[in-house]
Parts: C-alpha cells; sequence; structure tokens
C-alpha cells in the first residue's frame, strides 16, 4: 500500500511546482543561516559536533528546496496528504532529537557542577582545618 501511496505521489509531482517567490525566500533563508552557522564556527562560539548536527538539518532543508517533488514524494509515502505538513513533522522529529540532545548535554553538565561544588567544598574545610591549628599558635 506504501509502494501504492509513492507511486501515486510520483504522478503529482510533475505537476506540482514550489512558487517562485517561496524558493526564492528559503534559498536567501539557507543562505543567511550557512552564513551565521560560518560566523558562530569561526568565532568558536559553536562546537563542531553541534554545527555539524545543524549543517545536516539544513542539507536536508537545502535537498528539499532542489528537488521539491522528494517532499511529495515523501509525504505520500507516509501517507500525510498535505507536503506542507510531511516537512514540519519531519522538522518537528529534528527539533525533538535536538531538544533530548541539549538536554542530556545539560544533564552532564549539571552533574560534573555538582561533583566540582562538593570538591570545592572539600578542599575549603581542608584548607580551614589546616589554617585552625596554625592561627592559634600565633596567638600563643
Amino acid at each position: 500500500m506504501a509502494l501504492h501511496l509513492a507511486l501515486s505521489g510520483i504522478g503529482v509531482m510533475s505537476t506540482w511546482r514550489m512558487d517562485m517567490k517561496l524558493w526564492i525566500f528559503l534559498a536567501i533563508g539557507l543562505v543567511l543561516f550557512y552564513i551565521m552557522l560560518i560566523y558562530l564556527l569561526r568565532l568558536k562560539r559553536l562546537i563542531l559536533k553541534y554545527a555539524l548536527f545543524w549543517l545536516a538539518s539544513s542539507i536536508t532543508l537545502l535537498v528539499f528546496l532542489v528537488f521539491p517533488g522528494l517532499v511529495l514524494w515523501l509525504s505520500a509515502l507516509v501517507g500525510i496528504s498535505n507536503p506542507v505538513n510531511a516537512v514540519f513533522l519531519l522538522f518537528a522529529g529534528v527539533t525533538l532529537a535536538l531538544i533530548l540532545s541539549l538536554t542530556s548535554i545539560v544533564s552532564q553538565l549539571n552533574n560534573t557542577n555538582r561533583t566540582l561544588i562538593q570538591q570545592l567544598a572539600l578542599l575549603e574545610k581542608r584548607v580551614r582545618d589546616l589554617e585552625k591549628p596554625q592561627a592559634g599558635g600565633e596567638t600563643d
């Protein structure tokens, strides 16, 4: 059944065309996104492994921009009647994956922070304990 839907989507692809204003808007937005990504990498405000995730998601958008019929095929394959909803669903999934990844990173940083605070407290206690006998000996 999915193959039938996908093949029926291929017939629709030949008649469907993306509006030129939308295509230009998306192309300009993608170029600006790449410029901002490179700028953040050069300033070292973005780590390469996170930049690769953003690069992969933007390449997906570039593929959809260059081959808009692919959106129709994908929506027909999944059984979504409106191709825009298929793109929205795809990027909602990408967004959820990004949020899950960032939540994992924040959790790791929280655990590291807690460990560092505990180690700092132990070191401060050791310093206070070492300074107590000296302070007592100087007053005598």
